[in-house]
């Protein structure tokens, strides 16, 4: 599936609306817009993820077979699916989904940043790679 395709699917908009960087860009505020809205309360960060260990040091292949279930990226590829954007399961099926490079999702997931991340770390990261975009 071509990013814009992925991008209508999970927008819901037409397609002509939809290219390139700015339909990755709209996923990604769209995912951080659903890892803030966890938060609870002002002082709780609502649920904790895992991340995913050595991502920039991974060769390409490996990391594309790796499970996203466990992982703080899972409420991305529950999301997508939810949509009817099929991902396998894998981080290589969120990247082709979504536009993801290695780069990216090294900032976004890596445990290089920390052992455990709340929601409202995963949703500041994405609004960081969305504004780098």
């Amino acid at each position: 599936m071509t990013e814009q395709k992925t991008a209508q699917a999970f927008l819901g908009q037409d397609s002509a609306t939809l290219a390139g960087t700015d339909s990755k860009k709209a996923m990604i505020h769209l995912f951080a817009q659903g890892y803030s809205g966890k938060l609870d309360e002002a002082f709780d960060f609502g649920p904790v993820y895992v991340p995913i260990w050595n991502i920039e040091d991974r060769q390409l292949e490996e990391l594309r077979t790796i499970p996203t279930l466990g992982t703080a990226v899972e409420p991305m590829t529950d999301a997508l699916k939810a949509r009817g954007v099929e991902t396998d399961g894998t981080l290589g099926g969120l990247m082709d989904a979504v536009g993801f490079t290695q780069d990216d999702l090294h900032k976004i997931v890596c445990h290089c940043h920390g052992a455990i991340v709340s929601g409202h770390q995963m949703a500041e990261r994405l609004l960081k790679l969305a504004d780098a975009q």
